[in-house]
């Protein structure tokens, strides 16, 4: 499945019948009409019958064989557009619970939704938000925007991704984040100059591990990041792409890995970085240190 601003496609995938059996992608549905803003997350249901997609304002529920009519489960647009205080970032399914599915707001709010308990969810989802947030200013909103939120693979946790930091939540727990890995604490004494030069806009992803026990995340430099999710400490690996020319306060804004993925079932993850896409490949026997030879482009 995949979507331009405001159009869904669904393809289905097979293998044409020549010598190399070569994979294709057969167009089979278009879904339109949905959203007035433009998409920023699509996510399948566990049910394999019915998906989501969410623009800034709206999270709809679409039936995989009904292209024409989807159902708005969440929709937080006011009355009057002046008194709009926050927008939708990122909305995904739970891997398991078909019921059940997760967004995030700019206002650094996570809400937890149970479509058993109502199908309309933007009054009765069970919210999470860091206590820990500090001062509210005009940088800490900025840098407090949720740029991504997923669930983990097993189901009991999910992450966050705001500017500055990763947080690990327990799904039964709203009191706040069990753990906060700071991947840009460095970047704070450089908020003015990344607001000059719109760095501070730039939304990075991340992604679990499939057995849930790591997250990867993309910095500048070049650089990526790997976490352990359950350890106490904030240990962090760093691994580098490729060098840069430093700038702001040692940042190459020019050289951000925004996009990255882990394969679901090996150690393997895919990140974008400019024009370039990586694979990095960890072997059996190698370290940390070692992965960098294992890439490639």
């Amino acid at each position: 499945m995949t979507c331009n601003d405001k159009t869904i496609k669904l393809f289905k995938m097979g293998t044409k019948l020549d010598e190399d059996e070569t994979p294709s992608a057969r167009p089979r549905k278009l879904f339109q009409g949905g959203h007035t803003y433009n998409i920023n997350s699509l996510s399948f249901s566990s049910d394999g019958e019915t998906f989501m997609s969410a623009d800034d304002l709206r999270i709809n529920m679409w039936n995989t064989e009904i292209n024409n009519q989807a159902f708005s489960t969440v929709d937080i647009k006011p009355e009057n557009m002046e008194e709009l205080q926050e927008v939708i970032t990122c909305a995904e399914f739970h891997p398991v619970m078909c019921n059940a599915f997760i967004y995030s707001t700019t206002k650094g709010i996570i809400r937890v939704c149970d479509l058993r308990s109502s199908a309309i969810c933007d009054r009765n989802a069970k919210e999470f938000v860091d206590p820990n947030k500090g001062t509210i200013d005009f940088f800490s909103e900025l840098v407090s925007t949720i740029s991504e939120v997923k669930f983990s693979p097993n189901g009991y946790f999910f992450a966050s991704r705001d500017y500055l930091n990763i947080k690990l939540w327990d799904i039964r727990k709203e009191s706040g984040p069990y753990k906060t890995i700071k991947v840009h604490e460095h970047l704070l004494p450089s908020l003015s100059e990344l607001y000059e030069n719109d760095s501070i806009f730039d939304k990075f992803q991340f992604s679990w591990s499939g057995d849930s026990l790591q997250v990867l995340t993309g910095s500048y430099n070049g650089n990526f990041f790997v976490c352990d999710t359950l350890s106490a400490d904030q240990t962090i690996t760093k691994v580098t792409l490729l060098k840069s020319n430093t700038g702001v306060q040692g940042v190459d804004s020019t050289q951000k890995v925004l996009h990255c993925d882990w394969h679901p079932y090996q150690d393997v993850i895919a990140l974008g970085c400019k024009d370039f896409g990586y694979l990095y490949l960890r072997k059996d026997g190698e370290n940390e240190d070692d992965e960098e030879d294992s890439r490639s482009e």
